[in-house]
């Protein structure tokens, strides 16, 4: 990674991998912000019925407005949290990196994974029923029934992580380890 550009970090992975928390203790260590994109989501359901046309609208411009500020921005770097879903996502991911490539930005994606019986505990944990987003088991279980393409990288360039025997400074130090800053 190049050490003079300004550095994009996006964590993705399912609900309950990790992706806030290492985001925050990662953003200690790098003093870069954390942009938490399931903030956006709140926001434009706060307005329209989820999964709507306007509701994705809606959250999508939320987002793109961001990072359009965060680019002109006086900030060294960003890291974002995404959850990867559906088939455009990987579309919506690059139409972000260009954004950021527009102002001579890196990106650098991370895909963190764990195994799913893992990812039930966590989702049942206290510090996640405290969350919006899915906090049962019956809520990951249909997560994972409908969003098969989870931990799929599409080809594109992503250091993965296996968070299932990690604890958050340990995946911490792996993201840490693999970019220049």
């Amino acid at each position: 990674m190049n050490q003079s550009l300004k550095t994009h970090i996006i964590l993705l992975g399912p609900p309950a991998v990790g992706k806030l928390t290492v985001s925050r203790v990662l953003s200690d260590l790098t003093k870069y912000p954390v942009f938490d994109n399931a903030k956006t989501v709140d926001i434009a359901l706060l307005l329209f019925n989820y999964n709507s046309k306007q509701y994705r609208e809606y959250r999508d411009e939320l987002r793109f407005s961001f990072y359009d500020k965060a680019v002109k921005s006086e900030i060294k770097g960003l890291i974002s949290t995404y959850c990867l879903r559906r088939p455009g996502n990987w579309e919506y991911l690059k139409a972000v990196e260009k954004i950021f490539q527009t102002y001579n930005w890196q990106t650098v994606y991370f895909l963190l994974t764990a195994e799913k019986e893992v990812l039930i505990k966590r989702v049942e944990s206290l510090d996640r029923r405290l969350k919006s987003s899915l906090s049962s088991r019956i809520q990951i279980e249909e997560w994972f029934r409908t969003s098969p393409l989870h931990s799929l990288t599409d080809g594109n360039k992503c250091i993965i992580v296996d968070t299932t025997n990690l604890n958050a400074n340990e995946v911490t130090n792996q993201v840490f380890s693999n970019i220049s800053i």
